[in-house]
Parts: C-alpha cells; structure tokens; sequence
C-alpha cells in the first residue's frame, strides 16, 4: 500500500475538506483547540462567510451563559440563546407565556410594557429560574414557573435536579422530569441578612459548594476618566462552603487546592487545573453581576472584576486598567462548537 506523505496529504486537505459532509466537518472541527477552529475558516471561503444575529447583539441585554451559550433579552424582553463561535442562535418562548406577565398595548394595538404581577398564591417571588440548555425541547413552549421562593441568587444542574439557592442560603432541589414540579428543602436558612452575593456550584469530585461573596464597598478609588472619587465592590472576603446534605450545615473550606471557580453574570463553574493549565490553581475568577448596574453609574462604582488568591487574599487584575462603567460587566464563557439544533429533538 503506497502511503502519502505529510506534504501530500496537507496539499490534498484543503480542496477535499469541503466537501465533506457537514456532520464529519463539524466532528472535526470540534475536535480542534477554539483558535484552531477559528482559524480553519481561512482554508475554504464557504467557512469564511458568517450569518450575524438580527438584531445585532449590541443591542440586546446581556443576561448570563450557559454551556458555550449567551443568554441574551432584546427591547422587548424576549430571549434568545446565541453561540458566539457557530453564529448560531434560538428564540426561547414568549415573556407572555408566563402566567404573571400581562402584555398592555396601545390603541394601534401595538405592544407597548408589560404588568409583572410578583405576588402568586404561593408567595413572592424574586425571579423566575432558567431550565439548563441541555433539557430544552422543541414541545417547550412557554415558560414554566417553579414554586417560588423569595431571593433566588443561583442554581445549579445536576443528574436531573436543578438546585437553587436564596439570599439566605436556603437550597432547594427540582426535578425537572416530574409531572408536577415541586421544592424539596436540600437545606434551610444559613444566615440572617441578604449581605452577599450566593453562588451555588458541584464541584469535580461531586461535592456541593456554596460562594459568599461580599458587597460592600471601598471609596478609596478615582475615576481615571472623571477624576471623580469611585466606589469599588470588593472580593477579598470571598468565602467558599461546602455543603454537607446530611447534617444540614456549611461546613467552610479555606482552599480550593487544584481547582478554580468562575463566579459572576455566568453559569457558575468549578474546574480542575489539570483540564486547564492555563487557568490559576486556587484562584477565584469574578465578573461583576450586581443586579443594577446602570445605579452604579450614577453612584460611582467601579466594575468589580478580577482574580482572586485565595491563599493570601490578593485581587489580580484581568484587563488593565481595570474598567469603570462605561461598558457592561464581561462574562465568562466557555466556548461550545456544537449546534444545537440536532439537540433540540433529543
């Protein structure tokens, strides 16, 4: 059998390549590093052309992500789910679908708000959760609203419950294959006062983790564009739990060894360093998510961004100089080269 060489088989590859079906190019593709499949779309012009949201995502509100996926609200509040790296993008149901959210319109019966009714017969609820990207069926429809607790901060998914956590450190678990979606207490009030900001991860080796992060603020900065003097949100006294389900309690770990956690506007992530070497072991990687940003504009608050040590409590910096509020907060995303429409009918 006559082989071909190395040169050979590279001068071969990109003639061939395009025609290959698209799900044996898509394999391919999602086996190359993200700048490596990026920069695949130089080899033939059919990769090069790129299909951009409508409307563009500037002029969308940047909720969150999810499994590769940005969670994105346009003017009108609907959402959509985009992939940055395939372009590709879905309407999630209608606002109007949920039970406490009423269209008004005007007299040429165009849409003009919305009346949000937070109060239910089981309660007050804070905000409505979000179903992970994974359970999403095309029989999806309309949103469906959870029991409702009041101060939602986080969930997490996991072996088809998603668990929540509140303002005080309540969690609850759903199961979301259910019949009739119901709350089971996981565990209940930790603390007395709403002061930080709760994040609720499992960890590699399957523990259940809760992240307090403070909000307090620190006045001692200037703005380098006003001159103004700026409060900063600071992390230093980020404190990391873990859950123990069975006696009901937190029991607080004071290193993440080998690992790191994501936190912000994000889906909320703990990773091994030995997946992700370029990543800092026992660091805190944080974006900031403070629930009304456009108030920090006019209050002088800086954008709380950055690492964390957890080993000697230092703060490094992402991007330098660290950004005022002149942008949105950035979010973390690790990038997916899937699609997920082949996913839909799963």
């Amino acid at each position: 059998m006559e082989m071909c060489s190395r040169e050979e088989i590279m001068d071969l590859c990109p003639q061939n390549m395009c025609y290959l079906p698209h799900d044996i190019l898509m394999d391919i593709i999602a086996m190359l590093e993200i700048p490596d499949a990026l920069r695949a779309a130089s080899v033939c012009s059919s990769w090069r052309s790129l299909t951009l949201p409508e409307p563009p995502i500037s002029r969308r509100y940047l909720l969150g992500s999810s499994d590769g996926w940005l969670v994105t609200a346009d003017e009108r509040s609907e959402m959509h789910i985009l992939n940055p790296i395939t372009g590709e993008q879905i309407a999630l149901p209608s606002v109007i679908t949920i039970n406490q959210v009423t269209p008004i319109f005007n007299r040429k019966g165009e849409l003009c708000k919305y009346r949000y009714s937070r109060h239910t017969a089981e309660g007050v609820t804070e905000s409505p959760m979000t179903l992970p990207l994974d359970k999403l069926r095309l029989e999806h429809d309309k949103w469906t609203w959870l029991p409702p607790h009041l101060g939602i901060h986080d969930c997490a998914y996991k072996d088809g419950l998603l668990y929540a956590v509140t303002s005080f450190g309540e969690i609850f678990s759903f199961d979301l294959d259910a019949t009739v979606i119901t709350a089971k207490v996981i565990m209940g009030r930790t603390k007395e006062y709403a002061c930080e900001r709760i994040y609720i991860v499992h960890a590699p080796c399957g523990d259940l983790l809760q992240v307090w992060k403070p909000q307090e603020g620190n006045g001692n900065w200037v703005d380098e564009i006003t001159g103004f003097p700026a409060l900063v949100s600071n992390t230093q006294n980020t404190r990391i739990f873990r859950v123990d389900t069975v006696a009901k309690k937190l029991v607080q770990i004071f290193s993440l060894d080998d690992h790191v956690l994501f936190i912000g506007n994000n889906q909320t992530s703990c990773l091994g360093v030995s997946e992700y070497p370029q990543l800092k072991a026992n660091h805190v990687y944080f974006t900031d998510d403070f629930e009304c940003l456009s108030s920090k504009s006019m209050w002088g608050l800086r954008l709380d961004i950055g690492v964390l040590n957890l080993e000697d409590k230092s703060i490094d910096e992402i991007v330098a100089p660290r950004l005022f509020l002149k942008c949105r907060a950035p979010v973390f995303l690790v990038p997916n080269p899937s699609m997920m429409n082949s996913t839909l009918h799963g």
